[in-house]
Order: C-alpha cells, then structure tokens, then sequence
C-alpha cells in the first residue's frame, strides 16, 4: 500500500471518529432529559428535601457588657445531669479565651466578676433551654443573655447617653453583613441624627444636636440584619449635664412591630409610668390602649389616642391612669396599632427604674433565670383557656415549689415565687400567653419569659456520587 492511500484511510477512520463523538454529544443529553421527564411529579418531589428538625445540639447566647467591677453573669440550664458550658469574654480588642462552667443539674453557675461582654456556649445536653442573666449595679440591673436575632426594636429616654450595642451573634464570627440603624424620634426640630454603621464590636454614641445642650427625648432604634443574625443591647444611663451618671438600666426589646403589643409587668405603686410608642412604618398609625388585671381587659375612659406620623415616636403618661381606681390590681398595658408598632413602658419604682417591652409568646414552656430578691410571676394576654404549671428552683436545682393556674383570656394571672427562687420555669398547656417576672431587692427588674429553644432546622443534602 502507497503512502498515499494509507494517508486517505487513516482520514476516512477519523472522520468515522468525530462523526461518533458528535452522535454521543447529541443523543445523550437528550436520553437524560427523556429519563428526567418520565418520572413522575411525585418522584420528583422527593428528590427536593426542605430542611429537618433536629434536636438542638447547641446554643450561643450574647450577654452584655457590664458597667462596675461588680458585673457577674448566672448560667442555668436543663441538663438532667451537671454539664459544661463554654463562657468566651468579648473585650473590645482580640477575643478572650474559653473558660469552662461546671452547671449543676437545674441549678444556676454564677461567674463573678466578668465585666467584659460574654458569649455563653452549650452543648449536647445542655443547649436546649440554655438560659443566662447579666446582672450588675448597686441597685438592681439585670438584662437576660439573649439567642441572634434578625431583627430587634429598642426604645430609650435619653436625656445623658443612650449608646446601643452590636454584636455577632456567633462565636469567632467577625461580621454580620448588611446592618442597618434606623433611629426613631419625636417630630421636634432638635432631634439627634442617626449614628454611622458600625463593626459588630463597636458602641454606637447617641449624636448630639448642634449646641452644648445634651439630645433629649424618646428615642426608637431599630436594627435588621439582611444576612445572618446579631445580639443587640442598649445601656439607657440617666443622670444631669455634668453631675455624672446617676443609675442606668438595659433596654429590653422587642423582636418586630406588632399589631398588638402586650407590656407585661407593671410594678404597684406610685411613680412615673411613660409608655413610648414608635411607629417605624411609612404612613400615619393609631395607637390605642388597654389595661389587664386578674379581673378584665379594659379601656380606661381618660387614656387618649396616640396619633404617629410615619418614622416618629409618641408618648403617653399612665400614672394618672393607673393611680385612679380603675388602674388597681393592673398587670399589664396592651397597646394595639392600626399599623405594626413598638411599645415600652418606662417605670420609676422608688428611687429605681424598671423597664418592661413587649415579649414573645409562651406556647409551651419557658424559663427565666432571676437576680436575688422577691419574684413573682405575671401572665396576661391567653389565647384561650388553658392552665399553666410554675416551678421555683433553687441555686442548687432544688425544687421550691410548684403552682398551677388557670389561663383565662382577658385576664391576668399573679403567682408570688418563694424566696431564694434563681429559676422559675413555666409550663403552659391548651393556650399561649405573654408573661413576665418581676423582681424586687435594691430596685426593681422585670424579665421577660421567653420560649424554650429545644430543637433547630437542619438542611438536607445530597449524598455524594
């Protein structure tokens, strides 16, 4: 054979070639599509998994920074055995190191003298119904440890320096992405303009009007996190220009305006009781008010109607509605918009303030770990009738007592807690209801009850191959 037709067949083979490799580029995808298009819409659903739950396996919670040397952080949890947490300070600059927790079975550890913002970190056993408390000050300051959240509303009297604290809500996490303040005030011609965006370690000043005069006023901060989630607190310090800083107290918040906002907690006696109001949507709002005692839900006849132009902030005197006869035995305010508001009440107790926001709902069970002094346990707001069951535990897990009342909706419920209670978890069956406890010693505290977290949403993902 020449080398001239050997050349010619060794083409006529690679044309053979490239017209096979183009068959295959052309049959096998449409062969997987048809193979696709013969399942049936059932089995193709079942290829699309939406994410699990799965018990919980563990949980951060953000405490915030303390103010005196004296600042100490209570760590409880539900473990049916003692267990270890993980407590990792937070100081402005570098991060801390992990310091074990030894926490006794149902019983309350207390680390002393930890100033610097905290992360408290379980696992395992003991990260469903983690719960943590910060307590500091000569009179009684107190603010619950608080999981990451989306989205959260404070509101602040800021007559020295309302100053609002963010933190990544994970450990070693260094940002949070897409954060955005947006402060709410009174429609006033001075008003304070609104604080550039900050690290997630950072401490963001109420800003001062031009002049030598300091910001005053009720304010609104309202944060979202469009990616991941934070822990957010607010140090409310009240004092007089240049006589220093009298008392201060953290600002709870509220998740997201609300409809309907329930204010749980309303201490006895006399003194001031502010309720603020802030409407942070984009039209006018109305807002109305309504007052819960063991006995009814009712209107009072001389509480006006608060009307909030869009992005501002209303206030509201109570004490002269509450010190009359119809304001005897009330528990709690429920505050209702025509939009989605916020609500806060702001109370002088004595020489002390408390400050109370509108808590989430208590579908089944919910815990709080408590400052020394006497408790009580407040519930308002029922869904429909049911009961709930109250357990007093001591710093050491032991069972104080246990009580069970009758949820009844447009009524309250008031259990008083026996003293050296440092847990109280409730338990509530057939309803859902909004509560809160009030603690009395050197001052006043009122902490919210929040839902026990037990569980988490777990992705499903393909296996391999």
């Amino acid at each position: 054979m020449s080398a001239t037709a050997g050349s010619r067949a060794d083409r006529g083979r690679a044309r053979r070639r490239v017209d096979l490799t183009v068959v295959l580029a052309l049959v096998l995808p449409l062969v997987v599509l048809a193979a696709v298009l013969t399942l049936s819409p059932r089995q193709r659903a079942e290829q699309v998994h939406p994410p699990e739950l799965a018990p919980l396996g563990r949980a951060d919670l953000g405490c915030p920074r303390g103010v005196t040397a004296a600042a100490a952080v209570r760590v409880a949890g539900e473990a049916p055995a003692p267990a270890e947490a993980e407590v990792r300070p937070l100081p402005h600059s570098g991060e801390g190191e992990p310091q074990p927790l030894a926490v006794p079975a149902a019983g309350v550890a207390v680390v002393a003298a930890q100033r610097e913002a905290a992360v408290v970190t379980g696992r395992d056993e003991l990260a469903p119904g983690l719960r943590a408390l910060r307590l500091d000050g000569r009179r009684l300051a107190a603010v619950a440890c608080a999981l990451p959240s989306p989205e959260l509303v404070h509101r602040a009297r800021c007559p020295v320096d309302p100053r609002l604290r963010a933190r990544a809500g994970q450990p070693g996490r260094r940002g949070c992405g897409g954060r955005r303040h947006r402060l709410l005030a009174p429609r006033r011609p001075r008003r304070p303009r609104p604080p550039r965006p900050a690290h997630p370690r950072s401490v963001l000043d109420g800003r001062r009007p031009r002049g030598d005069r300091p910001a005053s006023g009720d304010l609104a901060a309202r944060l979202v996190v469009s990616r991941g989630r934070v822990v957010t607190s607010v140090l409310d310090q009240v004092g007089r220009a240049g006589a220093g800083v009298e008392s201060w107290e953290w600002l709870p918040a509220q998740a997201a305006p609300d409809g309907a906002t329930l204010l749980v907690g309303v201490a006895p006696g006399p003194g001031r009781r502010r309720l603020v109001v802030a409407n942070p949507g984009d039209s006018e709002a109305r807002a109305t008010v309504r007052l819960v005692t063991p006995q009814s839900l009712f209107a009072p006849a001389d509480a006006p109607e608060l009307r909030l132009a869009p992005g501002a902030v209303g206030t509201l005197n109570l004490a002269p509605v509450l010190r009359g006869s119809s304001g005897k035995d009330v528990l709690g305010v429920l505050v209702e918009g025509t939009g989605p508001v916020t609500a806060g009440l702001a109370m002088s107790v004595g020489s002390d303030r408390a400050l109370v926001s509108g808590g989430g709902r208590v579908t089944t069970d919910a815990a709080a770990v408590l400052p020394p002094g006497r408790a009580r346990v407040e519930l308002a707001g029922a869904s429909s009738p049911g009961v709930a069951d109250i357990v007093s535990l001591g710093a050491d897990g032991t069972q104080l007592a246990t009580e069970r009342v009758e949820l009844v909706p447009e009524r309250g419920a008031v259990v008083e807690l026996p003293r050296g209670t440092a847990v109280v978890r409730v338990s509530v069956q057939r309803a859902s209801v909004v509560g809160s406890v009030v603690v009395t010693a050197r001052g006043t505290v009122v902490l919210p009850l929040t839902e026990s977290v037990r569980s988490d949403l777990q992705p499903w993902v393909f296996p391999a191959g």
